[in-house]
């Protein structure tokens, strides 16, 4: 006996799983580009059957920031619509902070 899809229930996943999914293929991409100091948070909400995200980076200095939040936007819709299922609306990405390389071992961290 077969049950017609719609009679079947349904699958809801939850925003705080898609935030995390989002997160890790952020970092993926992040790590990828070889920017390994890079951090990167994600939130998301669902509507309508679609994942809108909200990426907040913080990126080592001197760095392509176009060319960067670009790959990481790529990669985050396309690994979490894979991940999830769900089809990415949006991706917004935030540059929050640009960090300096950390100093040397032994460095006091001042500048002369």
């Amino acid at each position: 006996m077969t049950i017609p899809a719609a009679q079947r229930g349904a699958l809801s996943i939850a925003d705080r799983v898609i935030s995390r999914t989002a997160t890790a293929a952020a970092r993926e991409a992040l790590h990828d580009l070889d920017h390994p100091t890079a951090t990167a948070r994600a939130t998301a909400v669902t509507r309508r059957g679609t994942a809108r995200l909200n990426l907040a980076l913080d990126l080592p200095y001197p760095i392509d920031i176009p060319a960067t939040t670009d790959a990481v936007h790529h990669h985050v819709a396309r690994r979490t619509e894979g991940l999830v299922g769900l089809p990415v609306a949006t991706v917004r990405i935030r540059v929050e902070r640009l960090h300096l390389p950390q100093a040397e071992a032994g460095d006091d961290g001042r500048v002369q």
